[in-house]
C-alpha cells in the first residue's frame, strides 16, 4: 500500500496529466477537423473516436468534430461521413479553434469545481458577424440572409455600450 504522502503526489501526477491530455486531445481534434476541411478523407475522424476507451469521451469528441468539421456521424455504421452542405474549406478557422472562445471537446464535463465552462454569446455573436462580413466581402461564399447582418451589428453595439456603461456606474 502506498504512504499518503505517496497517494497525494499520484493525484497530482494524475490532475497534471489530466490537464495535458485534454490539452493534447483538443490539439487534436483541431488538426484533425483541418485535415477533413482540406482532403474531405473522415477516416482520421473515426480513428481518433476509436483512440478512447471510454464512451462519455468517445461520445464528446464525437459532438466536437460534428459541431467544427464538416462531417456528420452515422450511428448506424460508426464512422463519420463527409458532408459537403455542412461546411466549406474556408469556414476552417484554426485560431478560433485553438482560442478560449472555441468550446473545448470535454466543455460539459466537470471542471473540478463543480462549474461549467461558459458560452459567452457576445464572443460569439461577434465571431458570427465577423465571418458573415468576411464572406459577404470576400465572395467566396454565398452569405443567407445577409440583412440580418445589420441588425446583429446593431445588437452587439447596443450590448456593448449598455455592458460599458453598467461597468462604469
Amino acid at each position: 500500500m502506498l504512504t499518503i504522502k505517496q497517494v497525494n503526489a499520484g493525484i497530482s501526477s494524475l490532475a497534471k496529466s489530466n490537464a495535458k491530455r485534454s490539452e493534447r486531445v483538443h490539439e487534436l481534434l483541431v488538426s484533425v477537423a483541418g485535415h477533413i476541411f482540406a482532403h474531405g478523407d473522415t477516416r482520421i475522424a473515426d480513428n481518433m473516436v476509436l483512440a478512447f476507451s471510454k464512451g462519455t469521451d468517445k461520445k464528446a469528441v464525437r459532438q466536437w468534430l460534428t459541431t467544427y468539421a464538416p462531417v456528420t456521424f452515422d450511428a448506424a455504421l460508426g464512422k463519420f461521413k463527409h458532408s459537403d452542405t455542412k461546411k466549406s474549406a474556408s469556414e476552417f478557422d484554426e485560431a478560433f479553434l485553438m482560442s478560449e472562445d472555441c468550446i473545448r471537446w470535454d466543455a460539459d464535463t466537470d471542471n473540478g469545481d463543480g462549474a461549467i465552462n461558459p458560452l459567452d454569446v457576445f464572443v460569439r455573436l461577434t465571431k458570427l458577424i465577423q465571418d458573415a462580413q468576411k464572406a459577404k466581402t470576400s465572395g467566396k461564399r454565398e452569405v443567407q440572409h445577409a440583412e440580418l447582418i445589420s441588425a446583429l451589428e446593431s445588437i452587439a453595439v447596443k450590448y456593448k455600450l449598455e455592458s460599458m456603461l453598467e461597468a462604469a456606474a
